[in-house]
Parts: C-alpha cells; sequence; structure tokens
C-alpha cells in the first residue's frame, strides 16, 4: 500500500486480504504512525468489497475452439451443435490483419472487465485467445461466462470458447491446481466443446469434476444461492451421492430420489 509516503513494509502481515481487526492489534502492540494510515486505508476498502469467508480461490483457464481449423487452408470449422462453419474468406494478408486486431481488442476488453472486478479477481495473461486468470470461485464463474459471450461478440458471432475451472485450497500445491486447470480445459473441449470443465479439489482429496453448457451456469449459480441462502441443506450433495451410486437407474427413479431429498432437505 502506497500511502502518499514511501512504501510501507509489514514483514508481520502474510494473508492474501488483510483484516481490520490484525491491524489493530500490531497497532496496540506496535503504535507505529504508518500503521495507523493504513487501517484507515482498509477500513474503506472493506467497507466497498465483501470478504471472502473461505480458504479457497479458484484458477481459470480458456482457450477459443477450432482456432487452427477456422484459420487453416480448408477454412471449416464445427460448432459444439456439428454445424460446419465457413471462413468464406481468403487467407490474405489483409484477412490476418484483421483477424489479429479481433483478437487483441477481445484481450483488450479481457483486462478491462478483469480490471472492474476489483480485488477478487487478477488476470494473470490475456493473449489472443488465451486467458488465465485466478480469483475469488464466484466471481471467476460469472467472469467466465462473460468472456464466453465477448469472445463472440470480438471475434466472430459462431466463435466459441472452452474454459477450464479449477477450486482449491489456498495451501494446495500451485502447480498440481494448474496441472489440473489444464486438465479441465481438455475436458470441457473432449466433452463437445463450448463448455465449462469445474474441476474442486478439497483437501487431501482428488479432483471432483462437472462439464457444464454455458447455458448451465445459471442454473449451478442458482443452486449456489439456495446453499448459501440457507434454503438447501449443506449436506444435500452428500445425500444424492449415497442414493445416486447406482448410476444405471432409470431417469424416473432418479427424478423421484432428487424431489424425495429436496422436500427433507429444503427449509
Amino acid at each position: 500500500y502506497h500511502l502518499g509516503k514511501p512504501w510501507v513494509e509489514i514483514d508481520k502481515v502474510v494473508a492474501d486480504y488483510l483484516d481490520p481487526q490484525d491491524v489493530r492489534e500490531m497497532l496496540e502492540q506496535e503504535q507505529d504512525q504508518s500503521l495507523e494510515e493504513l487501517l484507515s486505508v482498509l477500513g474503506e476498502l472493506y467497507k466497498e468489497y465483501d470478504k471472502p469467508r473461505s480458504s479457497y480461490f479458484a484458477l481459470l483457464m480458456a482457450d477459443g475452439d477450432n482456432m487452427g481449423a477456422w484459420l487453416g487452408l480448408s477454412g471449416k470449422a464445427k460448432t459444439s451443435e456439428g454445424e460446419v462453419v465457413l471462413r468464406n474468406k481468403p487467407l490474405t494478408e489483409c484477412f490476418h490483419r484483421d483477424f489479429s486486431k479481433r483478437l487483441s481488442n477481445y484481450a483488450l476488453e479481457v483486462q478491462k472487465r478483469a480490471e472492474g472486478e476489483g480485488p477478487f479477481l487478477r488476470l494473470v495473461y490475456a493473449g489472443g485467445d488465451d486467458v488465465l486468470a485466478v480469483g475469488y470461485p464466484i466471481n471467476l464463474v460469472k467472469f467466465a461466462v462473460d468472456i464466453r459471450e465477448l469472445f463472440s461478440q470480438k471475434v466472430y458471432a459462431k466463435a466459441t470458447l472452452s474454459a477450464g475451472l479449477v477450486i482449491g485450497h489456498e495451501k494446495e500445491n500451485l502447480r498440481f491446481l494448474l496441472q489440473e486447470v489444464r486438465e479441465a480445459e481438455k475436458l470441457a473441449k473432449k466433452a463437445g466443446r463450448d463448455r465449462l470443465c469445474i474441476s474442486v479439489v478439497t483437501r487431501n482429496s482428488s479432483p471432483v469434476r462437472v462439464v457444464l453448457r454455458w447455458e448451465d451456469v445459471a442454473l449451478l449459480e442458482r443452486l449456489i444461492g439456495y446453499f448459501s441462502k440457507g434454503l438447501l441443506s449443506s449436506n444435500l450433495p452428500y445425500a444424492l451421492r449415497v442414493e445416486l451410486q447406482n448410476k444405471t437407474l432409470p431417469k424416473q427413479v432418479v427424478s423421484a430420489l432428487v424431489r424425495r431429498l429436496l422436500l427433507r432437505k429444503k427449509d
């Protein structure tokens, strides 16, 4: 933090997000003027933003689908629904310049929107159709949907984006989480492209993954809202996992089991 003076170094602070209460305790011990100024700055920040209530963070990795096919000699690319999209333009210098400009505009807009997310989302890089970001999980889910729509707007109407998003504990090995987010992105493409694969890595456990079409992410966000507001019991997913261990059950039986559990586990 720059407080109108040289940078203040506080070696005792190790948290990613400083808690004003921690600074108050240091202030009581040291009576340092710079700490008083820091406390004032933090107080203003905490009025503006919600403090994370979790030790988990997320990584997002995304890139465009079929970029090689679109820029290849054939000029043909398939959408996630199997529709063949034709470039209908020769591979001229003018075409490449225009295409590069579109990708650059997309990357610049991604950067701008990341900056608008405040302290809970940070862009690692955005170059061409590639994006890597880190942040608070729910912020990153919304950001992923946002840049997917942006990709079609800035590049071309039929352009799609696939992404992997991994949620891990702050003490988890970062190299492992980066490998997992790459794997999640591959799974999104393997499932048909134009999708988001979310991988959750709780401490000392294997990843749990789900691949969603982009239009289904809104349903996920609604479910998250039901849990956060206490409308659904936090042990509902575990109860569902026990009930649905048999993956060969008919759809009607599964629906009945889910309905029964929802009636039991709701407010």
